[in-house]
Formats: structure tokens, sequence, C-alpha cells
């Protein structure tokens, strides 16, 4: 590459000669292909309607081709094997197979499920026999499943570069900091409006562009946890220092008005919005989130561990005081009863009733709303039929079966498995293991009582999240080791081609004939007895 000064009046110019590798010019372009989507993705409606989860799964399968394609070319062994997370991807691929055979015609009666008898006898007819109730809602399932492992799977592998991974760790702060301002901008102005439409649902309380308050709290708690990561790695930087109290507090005061500003900004941003979405899960599970990050990170000894209850204590009484500041009339909408969640009791146990209709083979993924009518009895408050249980274990429980659900339970604990040993092994950076330790946590503790991981936007983050956190909890001692050997192979290579070439002639040189004196010195200069020929054009090393 040719590059010439810009400098006004200058007349030299330098050839820099910089190896481009086209490889990782497209890994880079992969990522931040990803990372689009990952932003656009809670923009329209948190992409919980049919033609946009099935854009996002268009997005992702060609991703995935472009990630086959550098797989297929690639000589070194840069990305993940699945042979690492085989307790990860084994489960997910079983769950999957098993809500594909559940869309297969023709299952015996002994597995397909008792409605489809029922069907027959009332419509005095033979019905192709399905274990799931509704074919096409299954299918659908199925791709968003896929849509979603696709995610998890190219983020764990590009993510295991370090610098692509900080990217897309301050990637996921900037965009919750984008949709959390426009959130609470709109909530504030007083515009009951998502985008252009006018909010039929949650009106006076802050969803951003999500129709549902509840899943906009777990996405902004994602990026809280995030943004509360970052700011705790950069504190303990500071607080490790063997300095005085006073220059430690005046270190803390430049960095938190310097450098880490846009992060100070984007948690109160991020707690602002999250208080005024009136969210008691949301609130009560991010707190839990932040409550695991920083005992992770005092673990770790990202911060001091003397120093693990003071942030604690800090977490606490910060909640307290954006309770306070927000006024009297946030702490009413979180003490409040909620309309929705008066029947939820009678829901868990309408759908504790459809389990146990068919509790192995399920129901079908995605067929709630197909079983729902069937089930409901008088005992259930009157009002519009519910789409979602409100409890994401018990509502697959019901569509896939208990043993599949358990696949599926035992795929994400072990990505917490991942981060845990990572967070135990690793010897540098092991706030991205933390962080996914305590994005799990707010994951799987919110969804004991809300359905936000069926929101496309929800669950596609949180896949980004966990897969570069998983990629960064292994060890990267053997990458190393990898990368001396393949080193090692290519100056081998280089030293026998070398070898095999003719010898390339020898250079002329000037030399002085006997009647020539010799060049004169300059001081204590001593001349150079074999000068180097002056090359043809300047070089920059």
């Amino acid at each position: 590459m040719v590059t010439e000064s810009l400098v006004p009046g200058s007349t030299t110019s330098e050839t820099v000669h910089r190896p481009v590798r086209v490889g990782a010019l497209s890994e880079a372009a992969l990522f931040w292909g990803l990372v689009a989507l990952i932003a656009f993705a809670p923009l329209p409606l948190g992409s919980n309607r049919p033609v946009w989860w099935s854009f996002l799964g268009v997005w992702v399968g060609l991703l995935f081709l472009v990630y086959a394609f550098l797989r297929w070319q690639a000589r070194s062994n840069e990305f993940v094997p699945a042979s690492k997370v085989l307790a990860i991807v084994i489960p997910f691929l079983l769950a999957i197979g098993w809500a594909l055979l559940q869309i297969f015609p023709w299952m015996p009666d002994s597995v397909a499920h008792p409605l489809w008898m029922e069907a027959g006898d009332f419509l005095q007819g033979d019905l192709s026999s399905t274990i799931s109730i509704n074919p096409y809602e299954t299918g659908t399932g199925v791709m968003r499943l896929l849509t979603y492992g696709a995610i998890f799977w190219i983020a764990l592998q590009l993510g295991r570069d370090n610098a692509l991974a900080q990217k897309g760790l301050r990637a996921i702060i900037v965009i919750s900091l984008v949709y959390g301002a426009y959130g609470v901008i709109v909530h504030l102005g007083g515009w009951e409006r998502i985008l252009w439409f006018h909010k039929w649902a949650y009106e006076g309380y802050l969803a951003s562009t999500f129709v549902n308050r509840n899943s906009y709290a777990t996405y902004a708690g994602i990026g809280l946890i995030c943004v509360a990561g970052l700011l705790l790695h950069d504190l303990g930087t500071v607080l490790r220092l063997k300095a005085a109290s006073r220059t430690k507090v005046e270190l803390t005061l430049e960095m938190l008005t310097g450098k880490s500003a846009y992060l100070v900004v984007t948690a109160v941003v991020l707690c602002t919005a999250l208080l005024l979405s009136g969210s008691r899960a949301g609130v009560a599970s991010t707190l839990l989130g932040v409550i695991v990050l920083i005992l992770c990170c005092g673990y770790a000894k990202v911060i001091p561990r003397n120093h693990t209850w003071m942030f604690v204590t800090a977490a606490f009484v910060s909640a307290f005081l954006f309770l306070a500041v927000s006024g009297g009339s946030i702490i009413d909408r979180l003490s409040e009863t909620e309309a929705s969640g008066g029947g939820r009791t009678d829901i868990y146990r309408l759908t504790w009733e459809a389990i146990n209709a068919a509790p192995v083979t399920g129901s079908g993924l995605g067929t709630f709303t197909d079983v729902y009518p069937i089930f409901r009895d008088s005992r259930l408050p009157p009002g519009p039929p519910w789409q979602d249980t409100h409890n994401t274990y018990l509502e697959n429980a019901l569509e896939l079966g208990i043993p599949a659900t358990l696949l599926l339970i035992v795929s994400i604990a072990s990505m917490g498995e991942l981060c845990l040993f990572g967070l135990i092994r690793r010897r540098r950076a092991k706030i991205f293991a933390a962080i996914g330790l305590s994005v799990l946590t707010l994951i799987a503790f919110h969804a004991l009582v809300d359905f936000s991981m069926e929101i496309p936007a929800v669950t596609a983050t949180f896949a980004f999240v966990m897969g570069i956190a998983c990629a960064q909890s292994f060890s990267s001692r053997r990458r190393r080791k990898h990368r001396t050997q393949q080193q090692d192979d290519d100056s081998d290579a280089k030293l026998v081609s070398a070898m095999d070439a003719p010898p390339a002639p020898l250079p002329e040189r000037s030399m002085p004939q006997p009647d020539e004196a010799p060049p004169p010195t300059v001081g204590n200069e001593t001349p150079d007895p074999d000068p180097a020929p002056p090359p043809s054009h300047p070089t920059a090393r």
C-alpha cells in the first residue's frame, strides 16, 4: 500500500508495506453484519411480528452462509470447534430435532396428541395425526430457535478475538443507550406512541420500541449489566493501584468524568428507563443480575475483594435513590397489583393441566394459544385470551414436553457452566465471563414470571452476549501455542522455498582503485568499510 504525505508543501512520499489479511476483513464484515442485526431487532416492535422474525431468520441465514464460507477457507484453528461446546450444542439440537418430529405426519395414535383422535371422532374421518396440534406454528418456532442458535454460534466464533469481543460489548451498550434515550424522551414528553403507532397497551409506562413493558425491562437490564461490568472493570483498575486513598479518589473522579463518562450516562439513562417501565420483575431481576456481577468481579479480583460488599451496598443504595428521585408514582406502580397479574395463578394451574395431557410429547412448539381455549374454565377471570403463560419454563413444558424442555434448560445452563469455568480458570479478561453469568441470572429469574425470552429482540441480544461471554471463557494458551506452531511452519516453508530457489547474483560493489585515497573522516567517525548500496526508493519499516 502506497501512502503519500498529506502535509502541505511536502515533497516526500512513503511506501508502506502492510500485509492485509483478507480473512480478517471478512470476519470483521461478518461481525458488523451481526451487530447491525442486533441493533435492528428491537426497532420493529421487538421483532415480535411474523414478518420481522422471518426477516431476522433470513438475515441470520445469510450471515451463517458467510461464516460457513470463511470456515471452509480457513487454514488455522481460530474457530471454536463443536467438540468444545458439546454440552451446549447437543441438547439444543436434540430439542430442535424433537420439535421437528412433532410436525412429522402419520404418527401412531399412541404418540400423536389426543386432540387429533377427538377431532377425528367428531368429524367422523381419519386425520393425519401429528404430535403438534398446529404444525405451522411449530415449524415457525423451530425457525426462531435456529435463528437464536445461529446468532450464538457466530458470536461464539468471532468472540474469540478479544478486540471483537470488546467491540461487541460496547456495541450492546451504545444500542441500549439509543433505545433507552428514545424511550425516556417519548415517555417524559407525554407521547403515548411506539414509533408512529399510538399505544394500544401499557399506556403510562415506558416501553421504548417494544409493546410489552416487561420485555423492554429485560432488554434494558441486559444493557445495564454490560455497562456495570465495564464500569467495575475500570474502577477495579484504579482501586488496585498502590497509591494513597486521596490519589485513588482523584483518579476515580477523573475516570468517571473522562473516558468512562459515556458509561455513567448510559447507566443513568437505563436505570431511569427501567424504573419508568414499572416492571417489578424487571427491576428485581436486573438488581439480582447486578449483585451477581459484583460478586463475580470480587471473586475474579476484577475489583479488590475487600471492596465487594461496598459495591453491593452501593447497588442497593443506588436503586433506593433512583426510586426516591423518580417520585411516588413510580413506587406506587411497582407496588400495585397488576391487572394482568391477578390471574397468573389460575393460568399456571391451567398450563399444568395441559402439560398433564401430554407430559412427554407436548402439544407442539408455539401452540399455547391453540391449547389455551380448550382448557380454559370459569375459574379464570373474564377478558381477552391469554397469549402467553407468563412462565417460560411451564410454556415450554406444555409445548415441547418435559424431556425436551429439560434439554433446552441443560443447553442454556451449560453456557453458565462454561462462563463459571472461565471465571475460575482464565487469567485475563474475566469480565466477559462475569457479565455472561449475570445476564444469564437476569434471564433465568425473569423467565419465572414473564415471557421476555419469547420476544425475538430480547433473545437475539441474549444469544449475542452469551456467545461473546462463552468465547472469552476458553483458555487462550492453546490458541497462542497454535499460532506459534503456525508461524514456525510458515518459517520452515519459506526456508525450504529459499533453499530450492537458484542463488541470486552477488551485487556489484564499487571497489577503490589502488591510486584512490580513502574517503575522509569527520571528527572521530570511522567510515563504513563496506557501505550498503542506497535503496532505489525510500522504504518505511
